[in-house]
């Protein structure tokens, strides 16, 4: 499948290094990668975990924060040093980035759905790449999606997109063994069952709202709604490449007729 439109959800776990802290390291090979592949006419959506990450870093805190209202504050901090990052890496290719923060709201309500994707028409003509995220600073609880993953599968929804890619730091959906111990990765994944949502509940990710349950959640969303989904390692050297390229990569979360 040619591969025109793509929304990319980029993970805490591969924007952070193993001791938690935020590091460009692998964003920027990502960064590297997206350039490559808009040389090909690929519109891509970048979804973007961190803001928070960033917000404890220029604040030296070392737990994540627990209440809504700290986790608004941190965000607020760290939302423009995130998208700062972006911009200086996708400046490297002579690209432009934009910011969309949303919340549920902007996603449901019919007038504001139709303005947000006017809007990213807009801007794939002006060809920069949008990063969004959700609106930690001001979103309540009755106005949040709630996490990155489901918020990524919301957006491909709304953009009718090609194909989701979940990129975190593992290599997909692992099955267990008889010993009950994760083991080898399922390449494709028709239908979500009971036994591969057992499977997921086994898989450890880093400290995040998020985890491997809300990728599992925002695949089924994404599948259900006709669109293909990939849970992918983004620490991978070129692994969006070799998507776009038909290689067969993570877990494929085959869609459902629309």
């Amino acid at each position: 499948m040619k591969y025109k439109k793509i929304v990319i959800k980029i993970g805490t776990s591969v924007l952070t290094d193993d001791t938690g802290r935020f590091n460009t390291i692998f964003l920027s090979a990502i960064v590297d990668d997206i350039a490559e592949i808009r040389k090909n006419g690929v519109e891509i959506v970048v979804v973007s975990s961190g803001a928070i990450g960033c917000g404890m870093d220029v604040l030296s805190l070392n737990t994540y924060p627990s209440s809504i209202y700290e986790r608004q504050a941190v965000s607020s901090i760290g939302q423009p040093l995130l998208i700062d990052i972006y911009r200086n890496l996708f400046s490297k290719h002579n690209i432009k980035v934009s910011q969309i923060l949303l919340t549920h709201r902007e996603i449901h309500d019919k007038q504001s759905h139709l303005n947000i994707l006017h809007t990213f028409q807009l801007l794939f003509k002006l060809s920069v790449i949008p990063i969004v995220n959700e609106n930690d600073s001001v979103g309540t609880e009755e106005l949040r999606v709630g996490d990155n993953d489901i918020l990524s599968s919301y957006v491909a929804i709304l953009l009718n997109a090609n194909c989701l890619i979940l990129l975190t730091d593992k290599d997909g959906v692992y099955k267990l063994n008889k010993n009950n111990e994760l083991e080898s990765v399922i390449p494709v994944i028709r239908e979500v069952t009971s036994e591969i949502e057992k499977y997921v509940k086994k898989q450890k990710t880093k400290a995040t709202i998020g985890g491997m349950k809300t990728k599992l959640s925002a695949c089924k969303i994404a599948m259900e709604h006709g669109i293909p989904a990939i849970i992918v390692n983004g620490k991978k050297n070129n692994v969006l490449p070799r998507i776009m390229e038909g290689k067969r990569e993570g877990s494929l979360f085959l869609p459902k007729k629309k």
